[in-house]
């Protein structure tokens, strides 16, 4: 499948499947790709989280066929030109990362609201980024890795930079 998704939390990386090692799983997607075939991370924005069910990117966004219906849900990965295949459009991974707060019960507690932790929480995640984008690079080297971000998933892509 050209998609895989990949759940950071504070702990580390890990597949977004329970039960897969996330090592062993990215060696084997990646050994069955073409030389010119793409590798793209897609890193979402605001109010998505793979904690909740109803706005986990991996069954909304990145999903081929999208959990839930509407007019904002579209598949990131269809969208760019990947296909449900085994690799051979490319391989697609899905970076998903606790991008959600509540405001109301943050401004009462903290004087901020939802949005400012998740975007200091944006920040950190930048570094679990920079962890997957050297595995993959260590696991395929001199493969180049696209990122595409939406919204305060750009502050991920850009706090990975250094």
């Amino acid at each position: 499948m050209a998609y895989f998704g990949i759940t950071a939390t504070d702990a580390g990386l890990r597949a977004a499947i329970p039960g897969v090692e996330l090592e062993t799983a990215l060696r084997r997607r990646l050994r069955g790709l073409g030389p010119r075939a793409p590798i793209v991370v897609l890193i979402h924005g605001y109010k998505f989280s793979p904690d909740l069910p109803h706005s986990d990117p991996h069954r909304s966004l990145f999903a081929f066929r999208p959990a839930q219906e509407g007019r904002k849900i579209r598949s990131w990965p269809e969208g760019l030109g990947f296909a449900d295949d085994a690799g051979e459009t490319g391989l697609c991974f899905g970076f998903a990362w606790p991008a959600s707060a509540p405001h109301l019960p943050n401004l009462l507690a903290t004087g901020r609201t939802g949005f400012a932790h998740v975007y200091d929480r944006a920040g950190r995640f930048g570094a679990r980024l920079a962890e997957l984008i050297a595995l993959l690079q260590r696991l395929a080297p001199g493969r180049p890795v696209d990122l595409l971000a939406h919204s305060l998933g750009a502050r991920v892509a850009l706090a990975a930079l250094p």
